[in-house]
């Protein structure tokens, strides 16, 4: 289990190392010793980092992926214990909105063809007035886990409440975010959250939903 040290705080979210525990039944879990990784305090890093995601590859090893900066980068580990930085940026939210401020939450399958699929929160939008801007949970695939495409098209679409909306754009509105994967029978499905856990908690909701063609 790989976890975020929020013991202390770098800025206002960021934490300053990933974490892990070992079970040997799923169920009582013991600390392991050191850090996975620390954060760099400089560059992205210098707010700290949140929000990893360990995918093992096909030739054994990990990568995982992990928010600084609001961007998501990745790291290399041969025993699942220590991680190695990789170069460069495996999505800038802002490639697709220039002027997205938000939640990043990566999370990344691999398919049984090799290909990956990384689906996070985001926002699409022509310029930065934010014409045609879509905001929700967006889908990039990878042949290498590097290098993502991303559709402008969100897969978990935000929306309105009609029965609440006032006119205000911001006001309800319900944002798509923290997705989680599970394969299934039935194909990829995806869990998400809706609402917020800090303004209203009591109206946090979680949906879910599934795409055939992912295996």
């Amino acid at each position: 289990m790989y976890l975020t040290d929020q013991r202390t705080y770098i800025g206002a979210t960021g934490a300053p190392a990933f974490i892990s525990a070992i079970s040997d039944d799923g169920l009582s879990f013991n600390w392991e010793a050191g850090k996975r990784l620390i954060y760099s305090g400089t560059g992205d890093e210098s707010g700290g980092i949140r929000n990893q995601n360990i995918v093992t590859l096909t030739n054994g090893t990990y990568r995982m992926y992990y928010v600084a900066n609001g961007k998501v980068f990745s790291a290399l580990s041969t025993d699942g214990l220590t991680f190695v930085r990789e170069g460069g940026v495996r999505y800038d939210p802002k490639a697709i909105c220039p002027t997205y401020v938000g939640n990043v939450n990566p999370k990344v399958y691999i398919d049984q063809s090799g290909k990956f699929h990384m689906f996070t929160s985001g926002a699409a939008c022509d310029d930065i007035n934010n014409i045609n801007e879509s905001i929700g949970i967006f889908e990039g695939t990878s042949s290498d886990g590097l290098t993502f495409s991303f559709s402008g098209i969100a897969v978990v679409e935000g929306y309105y409440i009609k029965s609440l909306y006032n006119g205000n754009p911001d006001d309800p509105f319900e944002n798509p975010e923290d997705p989680m994967l599970v394969l299934t029978l039935a194909g990829l499905r995806m869990y998400f959250s809706c609402g917020s856990p800090v303004s209203s908690p009591s109206d946090v909701r979680y949906y879910s939903v599934y795409n055939p063609n992912i295996r």
